[in-house]
């Protein structure tokens, strides 16, 4: 019997990312559960989707995903931020992760290692 696999959401605008990235959560144990690629599909897979990582881009052209971001740490659903923008621009009391682009997957692995997840 296989054993269950940890599932993640990606907020990401880039089109080539977004297939980096599922390749790399495959490599990392993880199954993609859904990709958004603007803040209003973010909104919605953050109500909806059922997962335990979420990696978020702010910037989902030209529109900052703080909305979803929300609703994911509301949730209680592990979020990584994604992202070009530093954290100097980050809102004040902001206590997330974030892996600033370009990252590679051993900056992704120690993040996500970083609060392990766990499967029910």
């Amino acid at each position: 019997m296989r054993t269950p696999r940890a599932r993640a959401l990606i907020i990401e605008d880039n089109f080539l990312l977004v297939e980096a990235l599922i390749d790399t959560l495959d490599i990392l144990g993880y199954d993609v559960a859904a990709t958004a690629a603007t803040v209003e599909q973010a909104v919605d897979a953050a109500q909806r989707v059922q997962c335990e990582l979420a990696l978020v881009d702010l910037d989902l052209r030209g529109k900052v995903a703080w909305p979803a971001v929300d609703i994911l740490r509301h949730r209680g659903i592990r979020t990584i931020l994604t992202t070009a923008t530093g954290a100097c621009d980050m809102p004040p009391g902001f206590r997330g992760t974030l892996v600033e682009k370009p990252f590679d997957i051993g900056m992704l692995r120690r993040a996500i290692d970083a609060h392990p997840l766990h499967v029910a």
